[in-house]
C-alpha cells in the first residue's frame, strides 16, 4: 500500500496508529470541518484537502486518494546547519456507520527551505498524497496533521460516500484538481483535473468511440463559459481524461466543472465545484465596478484618475487612495476599504430591487454607505393615508432620512431632508 510514497515518507508503526486512536473519536453526526485541536492555547495548524475515489486493482476494491497542501507558516521550521527544517506526521482513519475503524494509516515527512523568510510563506506550501483502499460503503474520514517540531495539531473531518464503481457499464472516478483546496488566483491560474473512464463493455478490446464532453460553469447561473467536445477511442477498461484551463479570464466566484461520457447504450456525468478568487485589477469590468463604488468617498479627480490608469498601475493607485483614508496607517490591514466594501455588500444584499439591480445605487444604499448602520429604524408598511415609508435615525449625529415607497415597487425614495438627495 505504501510502496509508491516510499521516497517520501517514513510510515510509522502500527502501535503508534493504535496509540493516537484513543485520541480521536468519530461522529457521525453529518459534521465536516476545518480543523479543530488546540493544544495549550496555541492555534490549530490548517490545511487543505481533497479526496477523489478510483477503482482499485482488486474486484469490488476503491482507491480513496487524499491529497493535501499545508502553508509553510503553519509548520516550525528549526534552523539545522545552512537549512530550517520541519517534520510532521499525517495520520488518516477511516470509521464505518458504527464507529469501527476500518483502516486507517501514519506517515512521517520532513521538509527544508532556504531562508527564515520563507518559512513564513502562507502562500508557499507542501504539497502530497496518500493512499487507502476501501469497499463500498459510508464512512467518516479523519485526518490530523501533527507538527512534530512544536506540538501543534490540525484535524479535517468528512463523511466519504464509496460508490460501487463497477455496478453500470459505463463509470467515471472523482475529477481530481491539481489544487486540493479547488481555489485559484492570478499566481496559480492553471486548473488542471484528471479523471478515469471505466468501460465495462466486454467488447471493449475491440475498440469503441467514446463522445467526451467537458464544460466549465458558472455556478450562479449556469451560464457556460468553457466547453470542449471530441471523440475518444477506448480499448481498455480504464481510461485516463484529462482537463486544462487557465482563470485568467474568469471573475471571482464559484465555478462547476462537468464531464460528460456517452457511448452507444449509455452515458454518465460527473461534477465538482472549484472557486477563482482573481485579483480585480486585471478584470476591466471589476474593476470598473469597483472604482464606480467609490462615489460617496472620492472626489471626481481621484474616480478619473482611478478609472484611467493602466491596468500594470492600478493596484498602486488603488493603495494610495485607500491608504489616504486609513485611520491605523501602520497596520496593514486597512479597516476603512473593508468597512467600506461590507456595506456595499450589504446594500447590494438588502436595497436591491427589481429595477434597480444594484442596491448600493439606491437612496437607501446610498445613506448606509455613507453613514453606516442606523440606531434604528422606524418602518411602516401599511399606512392607510400614505404610502410605506421608513424613518433612520442616527442618534449620535442627530440625523434623520425619510424614505417612501413612492411608485409601489419596493424602491424607497429619500424624501427627507432634500439637502442628501
Amino acid at each position: 500500500m505504501r510502496r509508491k510514497y516510499k521516497l517520501i515518507w517514513q510510515p510509522l508503526r502500527l502501535n503508534i496508529l493504535f496509540l493516537l486512536l484513543f485520541i480521536i473519536q468519530p461522529s457521525f453526526a453529518g459534521k465536516q470541518t476545518s480543523p479543530t485541536i488546540t493544544i495549550e492555547g496555541r492555534k490549530e495548524i490548517k490545511f487543505s484537502l481533497q479526496t477523489a475515489e478510483f477503482l482499485g486493482e482488486k474486484k469490488g476494491e476503491i482507491k480513496e486518494q487524499i491529497s493535501y497542501q499545508i502553508p509553510y507558516n503553519q509548520l516550525q521550521f528549526i534552523r539545522e546547519k545552512e537549512k530550517y527544517q520541519a517534520r510532521f506526521e499525517l495520520l488518516a482513519i477511516v470509521y464505518d456507520e458504527k464507529g469501527n475503524q476500518v483502516t486507517g494509516d501514519v506517515w512521517q515527512r520532513e521538509l527544508s527551505a532556504d531562508s527564515y523568510e520563507e518559512t513564513l510563506k502562507k502562500e508557499k506550501g507542501v504539497e502530497g498524497q496518500v493512499t487507502l483502499w476501501l469497499k463500498p460503503g459510508k464512512y467518516q474520514l479523519i485526518v490530523q496533521i501533527n507538527d512534530l517540531n512544536s506540538q501543534r495539531q490540525g484535524q479535517w473531518k468528512k463523511e466519504i460516500v464509496i460508490s460501487q464503481i463497477d455496478a453500470e457499464p459505463l463509470s467515471l472516478s472523482a475529477l481530481e484538481f491539481n489544487k486540493s483546496d479547488r481555489r485559484y488566483n492570478e499566481d496559480f491560474s492553471k486548473v488542471k483535473l484528471i479523471y478515469e473512464i471505466y468501460d465495462f463493455n466486454p467488447e471493449v478490446s475491440q475498440g469503441e468511440t467514446l463522445q467526451i464532453s467537458q464544460e466549465v460553469k458558472r455556478t450562479e447561473d449556469g451560464e457556460i463559459i468553457i466547453s470542449q467536445k471530441f471523440p475518444l477511442s477506448v480499448s481498455s477498461l480504464r481510461t485516463q481524461g484529462t482537463m486544462e484551463f487557465t482563470v485568467d479570464s474568469l471573475s471571482s466566484g464559484a465555478y462547476t466543472v462537468e464531464v460528460k461520457v456517452e457511448s452507444k447504450k449509455n452515458r454518465i456525468n460527473r461534477a465538482e465545484e472549484f472557486y477563482v478568487e482573481t485579483s480585480f485589477f486585471f478584470l476591466e469590468k471589476e474593476y470598473n465596478k469597483r472604482v464606480e463604488q467609490l462615489i460617496y468617498i472620492a472626489t471626481s479627480e481621484e474616480m478619473k484618475k482611478l478609472k484611467e490608469a493602466a491596468p500594470e498601475e492600478r493596484k498602486k493607485l488603488w493603495d494610495e487612495f485607500w491608504q489616504s483614508k486609513n485611520p491605523t496607517p501602520a497596520l496593514k490591514r486597512n479597516e476603512a476599504m473593508i468597512d467600506y466594501f461590507r456595506r456595499v455588500d450589504y446594500a447590494n444584499e438588502h436595497f436591491s430591487t427589481y429595477r434597480k439591480e444594484n442596491g448600493w445605487k439606491t437612496d437607501r444604499g446610498r445613506i448606509y454607505i455613507r453613514y453606516g448602520p442606523p440606531d434604528e429604524v422606524e418602518r411602516h408598511p401599511f399606512e392607510l393615508d400614505t404610502r410605506p415609508y421608513e424613518i433612520w435615525y442616527y442618534y449620535q449625529t442627530n440625523q434623520k432620512f425619510v424614505f417612501m415607497d413612492i411608485h409601489g415597487f419596493g424602491e424607497y425614495i429619500l424624501v427627507y431632508p432634500k439637502t442628501e438627495r
